[in-house]
């Protein structure tokens, strides 16, 4: 009986190329020396290529179990490659997770994680935020957030070495208005509080500073947006 010549699954093809374009592009983004621009694409390019390839393996694997596109043996299928890939991809997410994400976006998850971890003190502390003099030291003792999050990787990069980025508005209390700024980004230092005199736009470029508020969202505001924070309950326009 003639042996007919396997043929090789189209879409396994492409699954497995796309895994490995979105493998190739994480090592960059996990790359210490890759620049911030080149990290961000590789990052989208991550983001699309590794569920594309996901998704056309998941269908190639199928269609080969049920003997369409059979290429060599079901186990060294080019789809079953893409799907050990894209585990190998979700591991390294997870163990690199900020690696992936631009710098910038580093900055502003950390940024919300410690509003979170000070709203949450005064939910458990008599409805009061941490005493801005110790409010680093509070936040150590008081949650699970590591001293980690209370660095910038933008600062770093630039030479600022921290080691906290954030400064606390002592103006801010938690029957303050959802607008009022209660953290902001600053030089580095410790348990640093005040107000838009210590506002910093140099830890990014192009310039900007990431700004926690009192409802608990955070967003990156650019020099000339500065205008509309609020620092204190009565306030409209504080910055000049």
């Amino acid at each position: 009986m003639e042996n007919k010549k396997p043929v090789l699954s189209k879409m396994a093809v492409t699954s497995f190329l796309l895994t490995s374009f979105g493998l190739f592009n994480m090592m960059l983004c996990l790359s210490l020396d890759t620049h911030e621009l080149v990290r961000t694409i590789c990052a989208w390019i991550v983001f699309f290529a590794i569920p594309a390839g996901a998704a056309l393996g998941i269908i190639s694997d199928s269609q080969i179990r049920k003997g369409k596109g059979i290429f060599w043996r079901r186990f060294c299928s080019l789809s079953s490659l893409s799907i050990v890939g894209i585990i190998i991809g979700i591991a390294l997410l997870l163990a690199h997770p900020h690696r992936i994400a631009p710098p910038r976006i580093v900055c502003t998850y950390h940024l919300g994680n410690l509003v979170k971890a000070i709203l949450l003190y005064a939910e458990d502390v008599e409805n009061v935020y941490p005493e801005t003099e110790d409010w680093c030291d509070l936040l150590v003792q008081h949650s699970d957030i590591h001293k980690k999050e209370f660095i910038c990787p933008e600062a770093v990069k630039y030479g600022d070495e921290g080691p906290c980025h954030y400064a606390m508005n002592p103006n801010c209390k938690p029957d303050s208005p959802n607008d009022v700024v209660l953290l902001f980004e600053t030089k580095g230092g410790w348990n640093q509080f005040g107000g838009p005199e210590l506002l910093t736009f140099e830890n990014h470029k192009p310039k900007g500073v990431s700004v926690g508020y009192n409802d608990g969202h955070v967003e990156f505001i650019k020099p000339e947006e500065i205008d509309k924070l609020k620092w204190k309950a009565e306030d409209v326009n504080n910055v000049k």
